[in-house]
């Protein structure tokens, strides 16, 4: 079976023999998993960027403008927006109703957390634990009960989920993939040599891989728990 696709990194229509298939070559295929590669690592340069003003922030309790903004990653224009209109009178009252519950629920939470000696502050609906030693107790699974209990007064049952970002763990996540990246790139060269040597046993299986990425339906990633290369289909 034959399917006119477009590549999804060049945008060139081409011929796929799969319905899976979503690059028009090797190089595009490898150029896309590059680009997602880079995508992570900009989303975690970010978050790192959003943690250091937010530490930097610890035991204050009144902002300026500019903290403000840093501290939420937008601009200054956009924290005056937002205060302006704030003091407007046209807004709805279920709107400022639900505004009024979930401060009230945070400021209870906050409250039982403080009153633990931990150093945590709110960014809009999430609880942020700061990596200091004085939070060394306070553990994702205490924070939860802390927030159940206080939504189940209300009769509201909450999603809670867990997230780890420290200025650390990013910096060493970023520069775990880009060695990540060299040795996945170096395994696929490896197949591409055994693949032109007809003479080599694994010269087939070595052709349906290369085959597998330049179509874009699978990736190799490194399992560091194990140290070992995964293979792992997309679709």
């Amino acid at each position: 079976m034959e399917v006119r696709k477009i590549c999804q990194w060049c945008g060139k229509p081409f011929i796929a023999k799969k319905t899976t298939t979503c690059y028009c070559s090797h190089q595009c295929s490898n150029l896309g998993y590059k680009e997602r590669i880079r995508e992570r690592k900009r989303q975690l340069k970010k978050m790192q960027e959003l943690l250091e003003p937010k530490q930097a922030a610890e035991g204050q309790d009144f902002f300026s403008f500019a903290q403000a903004a840093q501290l939420m990653g937008v601009t200054r224009q956009y924290v005056y927006k937002l205060v302006k209109e704030s003091k407007r009178e046209d807004r709805t009252f279920l709107a400022n109703q639900m505004m009024k519950i979930e401060s009230s629920l945070f400021r209870n939470i906050l409250a039982k957390l403080y009153a633990k000696r931990f150093k945590v502050l709110t960014i809009h609906d999430a609880i942020v634990i700061l990596d200091v030693k004085a939070n060394t107790q306070c553990t994702p699974e205490l924070v939860k009960s802390i927030i159940e209990k206080e939504y189940q007064l209300i009769d509201l049952l909450p999603d809670v989920s867990t997230d780890y970002y420290t200025v650390d763990n990013v910096a060493n996540t970023l520069q775990q993939e880009e060695q990540d990246l060299k040795l996945i790139n170096e395994l696929i060269e490896s197949f591409k040599v055994i693949a032109n040597d007809e003479t080599h046993p694994r010269c087939q299986s070595s052709k349906e891989i290369i085959e597998e990425l330049e179509k874009g339906t699978a990736e190799i990633y490194i399992n560091h728990r194990t140290n070992q290369f995964v293979w792992y289909p997309l679709f």
